[in-house]
């Protein structure tokens, strides 16, 4: 039998792969056992290759198949009683209908009725123009997601907009589901310099498809911001692209690569301006500004059209004109879209709360 505070979190992938979910869930799975004293064990669905069967002190078991037979299987074997199923309809099937894991989950339920499956939905369904495969597929991805948030004794989500979705998809199955925007995935400091004690300099941290979009889109705006603000440097972090340019407007742009986590929040915490280019509609689900929020830089995203950009632009350059040199504000006073202390209320501690509850309610502990 299972450790009585134990959970199994069946997750697409772990690091050392490269994925917003997986460093969710390796995160919330240390801080679950740090704070809590929850023991976490894996199953991973995409391996890429990597083979498991540790992290961290965490044990790993793999799917090969990806099939309802080999789910069952496995389930069987952990006897788990509390399932945190971390749902993205991509992580588990090439067009997001992941038909095999919810025909397991049901079936692994009718069999363990007392047991409890947690799901965190990060996605429900995707959208697209008629000539996508997303177009054609998101009926159904939307009915394979609210037979999950049916099966699932708790939901959980990043969005509010997923929340009400899914509490009219579960069919009055579910009255209320958190929903929590994510955390940072390269620390959280407790405390964060004012603005005037950190080098002059802009961070654009970000996947090789974000950052691509500030160098060919939005370079204008990222001179203006250096030129008005005396930016000293540009430090571009992220795996390699050709779009970085040597400089901006003739501030040297350092390339830092793909970089540790820890590294990572050193150069955000000794920065003043962090630039990303996100959906406005989605910064819930975005790890890059929270990782911004949560070390307290001053935030600009790039997305939108260009006038949208330069009423960022002048209301960014308006407060950071007022704390940079001079004045003693923090950075959390005058980051315009989530400040430092703000970034608390959906922090990694209070995810694994969350989670943490739900692990109490079939434990009895």
């Amino acid at each position: 039998m299972p450790h009585p505070l134990e959970i199994l979190q069946i997750v697409p992938r772990l690091p050392p792969s490269i994925s917003g979910v997986g460093d969710y869930a390796y995160l919330l799975a240390r801080q679950l056992r740090l704070a809590h004293g929850i023991t976490t064990r894996f199953i991973v669905c995409d391996t890429e290759g990597i083979s498991y069967s540790e992290i961290d002190g965490f044990d790993v078991k793999e799917l090969s198949g990806r099939t309802e037979t080999e789910l069952l299987a496995t389930l069987g074997e952990t006897d788990a009683r509390v399932i945190l199923l971390q749902y993205v309809g991509y992580g588990y099937q090439k067009r997001g209908c992941p038909v095999w894991l919810v025909r397991g989950l049901e079936e692994w339920k009718r069999r363990n009725s007392e047991a409890r499956l947690i799901t965190m939905f990060h996605e429900i369904s995707a959208f697209g123009p008629p000539w996508t495969s997303a177009f054609w597929t998101s009926v159904l991805q939307r009915n394979i997601a609210a037979r999950v948030a049916r099966v699932s004794d708790a939901c959980m989500t990043n969005r509010k907009l997923y929340a009400d979705i899914l509490k009219r998809l579960s069919r009055g199955v579910h009255e209320e589901i958190p929903w929590l925007p994510v955390f940072s995935n390269v620390g959280e400091p407790e405390n964060v310099l004012p603005l005037k004690d950190r080098k002059r300099r802009v961070v654009v941290f970000g996947s090789a498809a974000s950052r691509s979009r500030v160098y060919e889109k939005s370079m204008a705006a990222l001179e203006k911001v250096c030129h008005s603000m005396r930016i000293e440097e540009v430090i571009d972090i992220g795996p390699t692209i050709r779009s970085v340019p040597s400089s901006v407007n003739g501030t040297r742009i350092t390339q830092l690569g793909p970089i540790p986590g820890e590294q990572v929040s050193r150069v955000l915490l000794n920065s003043v301006i962090g630039v990303f280019d996100y959906n406005p509609a989605y910064l819930d689900k975005s790890t890059i500004f929270a990782a911004y929020c949560a070390h307290g830089v001053v935030t600009i995203n790039a997305a939108g059209n260009a006038h949208d950009f330069e009423q960022w632009l002048t209301f960014d350059e308006l407060e950071v004109s007022q704390c940079v040199p001079n004045s003693d504000l923090l950075a959390d006073e005058v980051t315009p879209h989530g400040r430092h202390a703000s970034y608390r209320a959906h922090s990694l501690s209070k995810h694994a709360i969350s989670i943490a509850r739900q692990v109490h309610i079939v434990t009895g502990a």
